[in-house]
């Protein structure tokens, strides 16, 4: 397959007889039925492998199918091609004993993810600690109020830009803007037509493109080559943009001059750490940013208190970070309700969860998304409802993730490293665009059926009107 195009694959199957394809068919159906047949764990609950992957698509539909097959909150799924993977949807002491094995690790977890979503040039050398490390280094409070500044004065001059009304498509001018955020101010990315061309290889490498083909999941090869190309040219030109830094003597202190500094001697390390944060940073805060418009708009009570706590702080986004605890939790809110997530772990020796044996190297599974949907955590869970979060007057999702009740950003011993920057993203984005634009929605966008993971996406392109304010 690796030397197989998608078009060269399609004038194969156009040439194969209907009655071979049909032989193929019905073979294929019986390998799997006999995998799916196979004899599993004793004692271990069997969840099946059909409801499983139609739920992906519905939560509603996952939640009760992990419920019907596992009662107990811990069952194994046998997926063909792939293996068995121990599932975790419920039962509060197996998710904590999840997050806080120190036998069950991240890092080859990260890598098993990594390595079905992202490009074969983002693998090598790939440490979630190197990750976590870039972060930290460049995430210091003092230096993220200067990003949020910066970022306020970028989406002030790209707003700028725009008619004084018209008709934009949210998500996809919100994936935009938040690119620009990232690789302008996070990166140090300071030449428009770079910034274009790195644009464009990250919408070619985008998660969601790639998931949307049903071909990726066994033959990945037919559509990597042309994913490929991109990476291997947003490696060249980054590593190219250091190069030129270096030999200007131009020192700074961005995202891109840190993990160089740091790593240089490895350009493939450099640019899977980049294009992890790079991506990270995006591929869930645009579609946020876009949810937190639609619900601003769509719940006027929602709206009103928003608008009461930015109006406070009036354009001082340096305090953005700690005095908007109603905007957080409108946030937090949007992660629970209009994304789908999972965690992926991989046991380093053999260990137990509960009664459960779990032998070495098998995958552990942690489905946050369920855990957003639990009526018995979240009363009423489909109802949007930022004060669910909100306790004395500050939100509580910290004292939620430490309890292990709402996940979306992880917990334990691993949580996301890169919290504090979506958060900050989201916030200072929407709090620009409410000040300086009159946003009206035609209704609520009709969801994207294949992204099983992250924050969602709408099927279509979805289109708001706008006009901009006086103070714009």
């Amino acid at each position: 397959a690796n030397s197989v195009t998608l078009d060269t694959a399609r004038e194969w199957l156009a040439r194969v007889p209907p009655s071979v394809l049909a032989l193929g068919a019905a073979a294929g159906a019986l390998a799997l039925y006999v995998c799916l047949r196979t004899e599993e764990d004793p004692g271990i609950s069997r969840i099946p492998v059909l409801p499983f992957v139609r739920g992906l698509l519905d939560v509603h539909k996952l939640k009760d199918a992990l419920r019907a097959a596992a009662p107990d909150g811990f069952g194994v799924l046998k997926v063909p091609l792939v293996g068995k993977m121990y599932v975790i949807h419920d039962n509060d002491d197996y998710i904590a004993q999840y997050h806080n094995h120190p036998d069950l690790d991240l890092q080859k977890g990260f890598r098993k993810l990594v390595g079905v979503l992202s490009p074969p040039e983002t693998k090598t050398d790939l440490e979630v600690s190197d990750i976590s490390w870039v972060l930290q280094k460049c995430l210091t409070p003092k230096r993220q109020v200067g990003y949020m500044e910066d970022m306020a004065e970028l989406i002030r001059r790209r707003i700028g830009q725009l008619p004084a009304e018209g008709e934009i498509s949210l998500f996809d001018w919100g994936y935009t803007m938040v690119q620009d955020l990232v690789l302008v101010v996070l990166m140090g990315v300071l030449d428009d037509d770079i910034v274009a061309e790195i644009r464009d290889c990250l919408i070619e490498t985008d998660v969601e493109k790639y998931a949307k083909n049903p071909l990726n999941i066994f033959f990945p090869s037919l559509t990597q080559r042309h994913r490929n190309q991109y990476s291997d040219r947003m490696k060249v030109i980054l590593h190219r943009l250091w190069e030129q830094r270096k030999a200007a003597g131009i020192e700074r202190n961005d995202i891109l001059s840190t993990v160089y500094d740091r790593f240089g001697e490895n350009p493939d390390r450099c640019f899977a750490i980049l294009w992890s944060i790079v991506t990270a940073a995006t591929i869930n805060q645009f579609a946020a940013t876009a949810w937190m418009i639609y619900y601003a708009n769509a719940i006027p009570e929602v709206g009103k208190s928003i608008d009461r706590e930015i109006n406070e702080l009036g354009g001082d986004y340096s305090r953005f970070l700690e005095n908007t605890p109603y905007l957080e939790a409108t946030l937090r809110e949007i992660m629970r309700v209009s994304a789908n997530g999972l965690s992926m772990r991989v046991a380093m020796t053999d260990i137990t969860i509960g009664p459960y044996a779990i032998p070495k190297d098998a995958l552990v599974v942690c489905m946050h998304s369920v855990l957003a949907r639990d009526e018995r955590r979240f009363p009423e869970p489909d109802t949007f409802r930022p004060e669910r979060l909100m306790e004395n007057g500050n939100c509580n999702y910290e004292e939620m993730m430490r309890k292990y009740k709402l996940l979306v950003f992880g917990a334990g011993r691993h949580p996301c490293p890169g919290m504090r920057l979506a958060s900050s993203i989201v916030k200072v984005f929407f709090a620009v665009l409410r000040q300086s634009l009159d946003i009206r929605i035609p209704g609520p966008p009709v969801l994207s059926r294949f992204q099983p993971i992250g924050v969602l996406r709408p099927e279509k392109k979805y289109f708001v009107k706008f006009t901009k304010k006086a103070s714009a």
